[in-house]
């Protein structure tokens, strides 16, 4: 490899080493981003999980019904009564893109909840 002494070739190197970093820049911006829209459409996955799970113990709360099916159009809620207790309510929230959520919770005879669990 031959080295010019003249100002020529000396352009080329840097430019070309200030597009590849320019370029992994963009490429790092472009990543963060795709990286934070999947986190805002989680967190809302989770949020209308949380409300239809919130209109489940409520409708049980109010109601005192043995089972119960809500279709909203963000999802459905279904809730059961278990027969092994009295006050105690399954719940299972699905959203229409399938994502879903279990919840198991007791109410007291005067209509307050006394246990609240997430899972099966």
């Amino acid at each position: 490899m031959l080295i010019k002494h003249s100002d020529e070739g000396m352009v080329f190197l840097p430019t070309l080493f200030f597009l590849l970093l320019l370029t992994l820049y963009l490429l790092w911006q472009v990543d963060y981003y795709h990286r934070e829209q999947a986190y805002l459409h989680n967190q809302k996955n989770l949020m209308h999980l949380e409300n239809l799970l919130h209109i489940g113990v409520q409708k049980a709360v109010t109601n005192h019904e043995h089972d119960f099916f809500i279709r909203l159009p963000i999802g459905d809620v279904l809730g059961e009564r278990l027969e092994d207790s009295e006050g105690t309510y399954k719940l299972k929230a699905t959203l229409r893109n399938g994502k879903e959520r279990v919840a198991t919770f007791t109410v007291s005879p005067s209509g307050e909840m006394l246990h609240y669990k997430e899972g099966d």
